[in-house]
C-alpha cells in the first residue's frame, strides 16, 4: 500500500506529512513525499531550486523517521504542479493524497485551483486534507452519509484506512421529514406536526442502522445522528459536538469539484470546518470497499 504526501516544505504542509507518516505506521504502507518546482527559472538558479529542495526533502525525510517508524521515499520534480501530482498519482496509485491546507482559506484556495480538483475530477484517488498537527491516530471521526453507494463505500474505506480500534466514530446524516409543508398548509398543529417529525427522524435513523448493519465490519461501533436540518449545518453541528479531528465525505457526479462534492454542502463543510476533511471519490471508494483495487508497489525517487 502506498500513501503519497505532497508538501511545499510550509509548516502546514508539514502537519500533512506528519499525518502521512503517521497513517503510514498505522497501515504498514509505503510513503512517498513528493515536492514540485514550478518552471521558468534561468538555468542555473533552477539548479540551486533543486539543490535546495533536494536538501529540505531529505531533512524531512530524517525529521520523520525520527518521529515516526517509516522513513518516506522522496522525489522532488520541475514542471505544473497539478499535472504532476496528477501524474504520480496515476503511476504510484496511493490509498491516499495527503495535502496541507493554509488556514481557513486555503480549503477553499486547494480545492478551488488545482491539486485536489484535478485529482478527485479523475476520480482516482481520496484526497485527505490536513489542517492540524498530529499527535496520534484520529480519535473523533464523523462520518456524512446518505443513502447513496457513494456514502457507504466511502464509510468502508475509512473502516479499513482510519479507524483504531480506540477511535470514536459517529455517523451524521440531515433529513427532511416527507409532507410537512402539506401538513403546515392543511392547518395541523404544532403537537401533530412534531410528532411527524420524530416519527420520520426515527424512520432515518433505523435506515442508517440497516447500511450499518450491512456496510459495516463493526456497525454498533458507529453513534448514529439523526438531524432535521440543512446538511452542511448538521455536518458542522456534529462535529463541533463530538469535537471530531476528522470529517468525511464523499463525492459524485462530474465538473468543479465545487459542483460536485455534494454541491454547495460540501463547499460550505470546507470552508467552515476546522479539523481534517477526507473527500472519497467514487469509483476508487467502490473499488477500496471491496478490495478489488491493484497497488502495485513501484519505484518513486530515493529509497
Amino acid at each position: 500500500m502506498n500513501l503519497l504526501v505532497g508538501s511545499d516544505f510550509s509548516p502546514h504542509s508539514g502537519f500533512a506529512v506528519n499525518r502521512a507518516a503517521q497513517l503510514a505506521d498505522q497501515l504498514g504502507a509505503d510513503l512517498h513525499l513528493l515536492h514540485v518546482i514550478r518552471p521558468g527559472e534561468p538555468g542555473r538558479a533552477l539548479e540551486e531550486s533543486l539543490r535546495v529542495a533536494s536538501r529540505r526533502a531529505e531533512a524531512w525525510r530524517e525529521t520523520v523517521k525520527g518521529r515516526w517508524s517509516r522513513r518516506p521515499h522522496t522525489d522532488v520534480r520541475v514542471g505544473n504542479v497539478p499535472r504532476v501530482v496528477a501524474e504520480t498519482v496515476g503511476l504510484l496509485k496511493p490509498r491516499l493524497l495527503v495535502l496541507g491546507a493554509h488556514g481557513r482559506q486555503g480549503i477553499a484556495e486547494t480545492f478551488g485551483s488545482s491539486i485536489a480538483d484535478r485529482i478527485l475530477q479523475a476520480r482516482t484517488c481520496p484526497v485527505l486534507i490536513v489542517r492540524r498537527e498530529p499527535r496520534c491516530p484520529y480519535g473523533q471521526v464523523l462520518v456524512a452519509m446518505d443513502h447513496s453507494a457513494t456514502s457507504t463505500a466511502a464509510l468502508a474505506l475509512t473502516e479499513q484506512l482510519l479507524l483504531t480500534p480506540d477511535t470514536a466514530a459517529t455517523v451524521i446524516h440531515a433529513f427532511t421529514p416527507p409532507y410537512r409543508g402539506m401538513l403546515r398548509y392543511a392547518g395541523v398543529g404544532p403537537v401533530a406536526e412534531a410528532d411527524h417529525v420524530e416519527a420520520s427522524r426515527l424512520t432515518a435513523m433505523r435506515a442508517i442502522r440497516d447500511v450499518l448493519k450491512h456496510t459495516s465490519s463493526s456497525p454498533l461501533r458507529f453513534r448514529v445522528r439523526v438531524e432535521d436540518s440543512p446538511a452542511a449545518t448538521a455536518i458542522l453541528d456534529a462535529a463541533a459536538d463530538s469535537e471530531a479531528d476528522l470529517v468525511v465525505m464523499g463525492t459524485r457526479g462530474t465538473g468543479r469539484v465545487r459542483r460536485t462534492l455534494l454541491g454547495s454542502v460540501a463547499h460550505e463543510v470546507m470552508q467552515r470546518t476546522t479539523c481534517d476533511l477526507l473527500i472519497v471519490p467514487e469509483p476508487i471508494a467502490r473499488d477500496a470497499a471491496t478490495g478489488e483495487t491493484s497497488l502495485p508497489q513501484l519505484g518513486f525517487g530515493a529509497s
